[in-house]
C-alpha cells in the first residue's frame, strides 16, 4: 500500500472518522491480517522482555559473585547473591535497566529493556520507521542473527526499515555475480527474509559501491568507487539483477545512496539521469515497483527541470541536525515534490559523544538527551509536511571521531536507553497524523496534537516538553492517559513539564487549541504518466562543477561537452532534438535527428559558446528535449555557469599572498601535515597526507589561511576573487577549492576547475570567480542566513582534499579582487 502525503492522510482519517474535530473511541482501524503482532522470542534476545513477563538474565562471567540492578535514573533497585549460570529478576515495570556484576570483570555490567507489549500489529501507515543496516552487519559479522535482530525493531512498534546493498558485496571485481557464501546474494536474501518474517516493511538502498571493472577513472573524483558506473547499461544490468533476487520481500527501493554527496558528487541533472536509469531497469523486471533516490540535501529545481518526478514514487532525503535545519530543507522543495510522499529516509538531530569508547558507552546525560530526541523527532518531523521518518539509525554506528548514533548493540543486541523511548514512540505514535502546534501555551513549553492509532483504537495525542532544562508548570487538557517518554504509564498528567516529552491521550471530549501545520504547496501544471527509454546525461569530471551549488562549470567561452545517450528499450528508436538555452548561449549538436539501437550507448560531443556578458556568475540552462516514437520525451536540462579563463581582470586589488606581509596558517586533521614556505614571489603548500578522518567518505584534507588585513578587505565595488595557482604535485582527483570566511566562522566555498596541463604549468592556471559561485557549507552558523556578506570576509582559504597518504603541493601566486 502506497503511503498518502500528509494532507491527503488527513483527509482519508477524517472521512474514516465521519466527521472533524473529534475522536472516534473505540473503533477498530485497519490493520493488515497478514502482519504478524511481534512478541519477543523464547531466548530474549539482547534481554529485552515485555511488561508481565518474568526477567530472567544469564551470568556473563564466572568471577562474579554479586549482582546489582539500576534502573533509567541510575538507582539501585535490587540486588543478590549469584548462584548458578542465571539470575531471576521477577517482574519489572516498563523501563531500561541494567545488572551490575561484581567482582568487576567484563563485561562489568548487562543491559535490559522491558517494553510495553503492542496489542495489535503496528498500523500499515504509521511514520514510525528507522533506518537498521542488518545486511550490512550481517555480512561484516557484527551481526549472528538476522531473526534475532529484526524481532527487536518490530517489538518497537516500527513500521518500515532502511536497509542497505553495496554492489560490491553482490558482484567480484570482473563484475560476475557472487551467489554464495558471506558477501553474496544468499546473505543478503537473508536479510530480506528475516525482515519479511518479522512484518516490517523494508526500504532496500543501493549503497554506493562500483565494482573495479566499472568504475570512471581516477581522474573523475577522489572516490571512483563510490560513483555510478562508467556505463549505465552495467548499472541497469545490475539493477534487474538485484530486483530478481529481492523483489518479493522489499516495499521501496533508493536508487543510490546521497548521490550530491558521499555517493558521488552528482549535480541534479546527473542525479535524475541515474534515477530514470534505475526505473526503467526496475519496472522491466516488476511493472509494479515502488523506486526513489535517496538524497541528502535535494536540489529541487534541477531535478523538478530534468523529470525526477516521473521516475520516482515517494520524495526522499536526509536530515540530521537542527530541527530548523530539517525544516529548512523540507521547505526548500515544497511545492516541487509533485504531491508525492516524502519520506526523511535519514532522521536524526546529529550524533551523540561517547563517554567510554572501550564499551561505545554514553554518559547518563547523553542517553537520556539521545531518548528525549525521539519523541522530538518524529513529532516535529510530521509537523514539518513529512510522511514517513527513519530515524538514523537503530544499530550502533560509531565514527572513528568517538561520535555515535544508534539504540541497539549489533554484537549483543543489548540496548541503549533509547530503544525504550523507540519503543515508546512507536506504540504510542503509531498511525500518526500531525494536526497542529498547540496554542496558548506557557513560555518555553512546545506542544504537539496528533491523531493516532493505538492499541487499535483511534486517539488525539499531545506530545509536549520544555525546550530547555527548566520544568514549567502548565494546566494538561483533559486527559484519558499519561505516559512518559519511557512508555511507562504516569498515574496523572503531570502538572509540570520538563525536557522530556510527555504523551497525553485525551478524553474525546477534551478541546485542545491548535495552529493546524501548513498546507503542502500542491505543484502546478500536467505530471507526464511516465518517462522515456532515452536518458541523456552530460557528465565531467567533479572539479568542474558545484555539488552544493547545483551547476557545471564552463572554463571557456568555448566548451566541448560530452553527452552520452542511451536507448533502454527493446527496438530501435528514431527520433530528433530540440535545443534551448537561456540568454543567447549557442549550443550545437553534431547531428539533431538519430537512429538509437535497441539498448545501446551513443556520445555526441556538443559545444557550448558563451561571450563575456555570461561570465557574471549566474546559472543558466540548457534543455536538450528529445522526441523518439510517439512517448514520453527525454528531457535534459543543465544549469552551468560560465567563468572562462580568456577574460583576464583589468582592474584588481591585489591580496598580499607572499612575504613579508602575507599572514598564512595551516589546519590539518590529525596525521596530516601542511608545511607553508612563503618566498618573495610565491607561497607553497606541501602536504603529506594521513588517515582519512572519516573511513565512511574515504578522503582527507589539508587547509592553507591567510588572514586579511584591514587594507585587504574585500572592496565595496568588488565582483569577483582572481587566484593564480600552480601545482607542482596533484593526486589524480583531487579536488582543490577556495574558501571566504566571514567573521563568525561561516564558509563559503567555490570549487576550482582545474585543467591539468594549465596548472601544471609555469604560470600556472588563473581563476576569475564571481562572489555568487562560492556557496554556503552548511556549517559554522544557522543554516538559514546562508548569504555571503562580503563585509564580512576576514580571511580566505585555499584547501585540498585527496585520497590517504598523498602528497599535494601547489603554489599560489597571486589573489586579489577583482573590481567592477
Amino acid at each position: 500500500m502506497t503511503s498518502l502525503p500528509t494532507p491527503l492522510r488527513l483527509i482519508a482519517w477524517l472521512l474514516m472518522s465521519g466527521l472533524l474535530g473529534s475522536t472516534v473511541v473505540g473503533c477498530r482501524a485497519e490493520t493488515n491480517s497478514e502482519r504478524p503482532l511481534p512478541r519477543t522470542l523464547p531466548h530474549h534476545p539482547g534481554n529485552i522482555f515485555l511488561s508481565g513477563e518474568a526477567v530472567t538474565l544469564s551470568v556473563p562471567n564466572k568471577t562474579a559473585q554479586r549482582w546489582s540492578l539500576t534502573d533509567v535514573s541510575g538507582t539501585v533497585i535490587a540486588s543478590g547473591d549469584v548462584a548458578g549460570e542465571k539470575i531471576a529478576l521477577g517482574k519489572l515495570g516498563v523501563g531500561f535497566y541494567r545488572v551490575a556484576w561484581s567482582p568487576a570483570a567484563e563485561p562489568v555490567d548487562t543491559a535490559l529493556a522491558v517494553l510495553e507489549p503492542l496489542t495489535v500489529p503496528t498500523p500499515e501507515e504509521s511514520p514510525i520507521c528507522a533506518q537498521t543496516w542488518l545486511a550490512g552487519y550481517y555480512i561484516l559479522g557484527r551481526i549472528s542473527s538476522l531473526d534475532d535482530a529484526a524481532n527487536l525493531v518490530a517489538l518497537a512498534g516500527v513500521n518500515g526499515v532502511r536497509d542497505a546493498v553495496a554492489w560490491t558485496w553482490l558482484a567480484a571485481d570482473d563484475g560476475s555475480w557472487v551467489d554464495s557464501g558471506n558477501r553474496s546474494a544468499d546473505s543478503l536474501k537473508l536479510a530480506t527474509d528475516a525482515y519479511a518474517k518479522a512484518g516490517l516493511k523494508l526500504l532496500l538502498m543501493t549503497e554506493p559501491a562500483t565494482p573495479p571493472c566499472f568504475q570512471v577513472s581516477a581522474d573523475w573524483g577522489v572516490r571512483p568507487r563510490k560513483k555510478f558506473p562508467i556505463d549505465y547499461r552495467d548499472y541497469a544490468a545490475y539493477v534487474r539483477r538485484l530486483i530478481e533476487k529481492t523483489g518479493s520481500t522489499v516495499e521501496a527501493y533508493e536508487a543510490w545512496n546521497e548521490p550530491e554527496g558521499i555517493g558521488g558528487g552528482y549535480i541534479g541533472s546527473e542525479i535524475a539521469a541515474a534515477t530514470k536509469v534505475f526505473r526503467l531497469a526496475a519496472r522491466a523486471t516488476n511493472p509494479s515497483i515502488h523506486t526513489a533516490m535517496g538524497i541528502g540535501i535535494p536540489h529541487a529545481e534541477s531535478l523538478s527541470r530534468n523529470g525526477y518526478l516521473e521516475a520516482i514514487d515517494s520524495y526522499h532525503f536526509h536530515a540530521h541536525k537542527s530541527p530548523e535545519l530539517s525544516r529548512q530543507r523540507r521547505r526548500n522543495f515544497d511545492g516541487l515534490s509533485g504531491n508525492l510522499p516524502v519520506w526523511v529516509t535519514e532522521s536524526s538531530y546529529g550524533s551523540y559523544p561517547i563517554a567510554d569508547r572501550k564499551r561505545r558507552r554514553l554518559s547518563a546525560a547523553t542517553e537520556t538527551q539521545q531518548a528525549a530526541d525521539i519523541a522530538k523527532l518524529y513529532t516535529r518531523g510530521l509537523h514539518d509536511g513529512n510522511d514517513r521518518l527513519y530515524y538514523f539509525c537503530l544499530f550502533d554506528f560509531t565514527e572513528e571521531s568517538g561520535q555515535t548514533w544508534g539504540v541497539l548493540m549489533p554484537e549483543t543486541l543489548e540496548p541503549r536507553p533509547a530503544y525504550v523511548a523507540l519503543a515508546a514512540a512507536g506504540r504510542l505514535l503509531a498511525g500518526a497524523v500531525p494536526l497542529g502546534a498547540l496554542q496558548s501555551l506557557p513560555a518555553g513549553v512546545e506542544g504537539w496534537l496528533l491523531d493516532c492509532v493505538i492499541d487499535g483504537k483511534k486517539q488525539k495525542v499531545v506530545v509536549v516538553w520544555t525546550q530547555d532544562q527548566t520544568p514549567v508548570a502548565w494546566t494538561p487538557p483533559a486527559t484519558e492517559s499519561a505516559w512518559d517518554m519511557w512508555g511507562r504509564k504516569l498515574a496523572r498528567p503531570p502538572e509540570s513539564v520538563g525536557p522530556e516529552p510527555l504523551y497525553l491521550i485525551l478524553k474525546s471530549t477534551a478541546t485542545v487549541a491548535v495552529t493546524p501545520p501548513p498546507a503542502r504547496a500542491i505543484q502546478t501544471g500536467t505530471k507526464s504518466l511516465g518517462i522515456s527509454p532515452v536518458v541523456a546525461d552530460f557528465r565531467r569530471p567533479d572539479r568542474f562543477k558545484s555539488r552544493i551549488g547545483d551547476f557545471f562549470l564552463l572554463t571557456h567561452l568555448e566548451n566541448a561537452l560530452d553527452l552520452d545517450i542511451y536507448n533502454f528499450s527493446s527496438s530501435e528508436l528514431k527520433g530528433e532534438w530540440k535545443v534551448d538555452a537561456t540568454d543567447g548561449i549557442s549550443v550545437q549538436l553534431p547531428e539533431a535527428k538519430q537512429t538509437l539501437a535497441a539498448g545501446a550507448r551513443t556520445t555526441l560531443r556538443v559545444i557550448v559558446r558563451g561571450n563575456a556578458s555570461h561570465a557574471d556568475g549566474r546559472v543558466r540552462w540548457i534543455q536538450l528535449t528529445g522526441r523518439f516514437g510517439d512517448g514520453v520525451p527525454s528531457r535534459l536540462s543543465l544549469p552551468v555557469v560560465f567563468c572562462p579563463a580568456e577574460l583576464t581582470p583589468k582592474s584588481q586589488r591585489p591580496v598580499a599572498v607572499t612575504s613579508p606581509h602575507a599572514i598564512w596558517r595551516s589546519i590539518t586533521p590529525a596525521g596530516t601535515q601542511a608545511t607553508i614556505t612563503t618566498s618573495t614571489n610565491a607561497t607553497t603548500v606541501s602536504v603529506q597526507l594521513g588517515d582519512a578522518p572519516n573511513k565512511t567518505v574515504g578522503t582527507t584534507w589539508a587547509t592553507a589561511v591567510c588572514h586579511l588585513t584591514k587594507d585587504e578587505l574585500i572592496p565595496i565595488n568588488a565582483k569577483a576573487v582572481t587566484l593564480r595557482l600552480s601545482a607542482e604535485s596533484l593526486p589524480a582527483g583531487a579536488q582543490i577549492s577556495l574558501v571566504l570566511i566571514e567573521r563568525s566562522g561561516a564558509a563559503y566555498a567555490c570549487t576550482l576547475p582545474v585543467e591539468e596541463k594549465k596548472i601544471g604549468g609555469a604560470e600556472g592556471q588563473r581563476f576569475t570567480l564571481p562572489f555568487s559561485l562560492f556557496v554556503f557549507q552548511g556549517y559554522r552558523k544557522p543554516y538559514a542566513d546562508d548569504a555571503l556578506n562580503l563585509d564580512e570576509v576576514v580571511s580566505c582559504e585555499i584547501s585540498i582534499s585527496a585520497l590517504p597518504h598523498e602528497r599535494p603541493q601547489f603554489t599560489i601566486r597571486e589573489l586579489g579582487w577583482v573590481m567592477e
